[in-house]
């Protein structure tokens, strides 16, 4: 027995029931400098740090009580600044009468593995502070620019007041002076202006969905639709669309922010087959992997798929402006609101043969399929 606890390469020692040191190995010696010699006979807390003592006294009056206990954490006092740090299993000694005479601590050195976990404790705090950090910077970063843009946006609209209006002052007061050529001018002018009005108020728009305050609801998308498709068919009543709406398309979100998505999604449709005697734009829903995925399909003019990355990008026209009016701004805003609520959006197309539109929830098509 004493050969076998000298050989081990555990921390092994031994007390009487009133604490005393029995039993010492070389291993002990390693981990606190004290020999066996010097151990022999003296309460063994005696060499554990003041923070262990009364949690090590507890224990073994639990284990002399034949009580039953876990294993015990102590702090043994050694060499260095470091105390080892010991998991110890304690098992009682007992006599031939049965009587309990005294306790064997086995332990095993845990120092190295509570270092690495402080480490690991140290660095993922470091790590949270820094995302913290960088994320309160970006977060900064992004209000200052939606401010910029706003200010920008605001301050630009009285000069573009301004040309506007006087170029329609000199176009009542002096048109009929004018040659045809001095009246397509101004016109191309007053054309400019209210196209740069347009991109101010896109502008806001997609400052202002970054900002807003995300309010959940259950959402009918596909009556949000009918609504936009009833608006279209009233100002243009000889289009020739037809229209065909799943009426599961329910979603999971913000009413006020979806209902631009479905705007933007419908007047493109609309817009991208205006080129068509007649058209068909379609609004439905598909699982993908357990997933809810929305859809706006039209069969208009399409685009090349080699485009498909700069579709969402603000200011990114596929098609060119006197064809198609619009700012480029529409899909970026679609894109920003969809990704506020934790989802996807993409698209498919193939030129003069239609393009589809595809976005998810996230969380809410989780929320709204329970």
């Amino acid at each position: 027995m004493t050969q076998l606890i000298e050989t081990a390469n555990n921390p092994i020692f031994g007390v009487d029931i009133d604490g005393l040191v029995t039993i010492w190995n070389d291993v002990m010696t390693d981990l606190t400098g004290i020999t066996s010699e010097e151990a022999m006979g003296r309460r063994v807390i005696e060499f554990m740090t003041v923070d262990s003592r009364a949690t090590a006294q507890d224990h073994l009056q639990m284990v002399l009580s034949d009580m039953e206990c876990g294993s015990l954490y102590v702090k043994f006092s050694g060499p260095t600044d470091d105390p080892a740090e010991l998991m110890i299993s304690c098992t009682t000694r007992r006599n031939s009468e049965g009587e309990i005479t005294g306790v064997v601590g086995v332990g095993l050195d845990i120092s190295e593995r509570l270092r690495a976990e402080q480490e690991i404790r140290t660095l993922n705090e470091s790590l949270e502070r820094r995302v913290s950090d960088r994320t309160r910077e970006l977060q900064e970063t992004l209000e200052e620019l939606e401010a910029f843009s706003y200010s920008v946006s605001h301050d630009l609209r009285g000069p573009l007041r301004s040309i506007n209006g006087f170029s329609q002052a000199v176009m009542q007061k002096y048109g009929d002076r004018l040659e045809e050529d001095g009246r397509s001018q101004l016109e191309r002018v007053r054309s400019a202006t209210n196209r740069m009005g347009a991109l101010i108020d896109d502008l806001l728009e997609l400052s202002r969905v970054g900002r807003a305050e995300i309010i959940l609801d259950t959402l009918n998308i596909w009556l949000m639709v009918r609504e936009k498709e009833a608006e279209l068919r009233n100002a243009n009543p000889e289009r020739q669309v037809d229209f065909v709406i799943a009426d599961d398309a329910v979603g999971f979100g913000d009413e006020r922010l979806i209902g631009i998505v479905v705007d933007n999604l419908v007047r493109n449709a609309w817009k991208f087959t205006s080129t068509h005697l007649s058209a068909r734009i379609e609004m439905g829903t598909q699982d993908q992997d357990g997933e809810r995925v929305f859809f706006m399909k039209d069969d208009g003019i399409g685009f090349d798929m080699e485009y498909a990355d700069k579709l969402f990008m603000p200011f990114q026209r596929l098609h060119p402006t006197g064809e198609f009016e619009g700012t480029g701004i529409g899909l970026a805003t679609v894109r920003r609101i969809i990704q506020r609520h934790g989802g996807r959006i993409w698209a498919e197309g193939e030129v003069e043969k239609g393009a589809t539109v595809y976005f998810t929830l996230g969380y809410g098509a989780n929320e709204e399929n329970g």
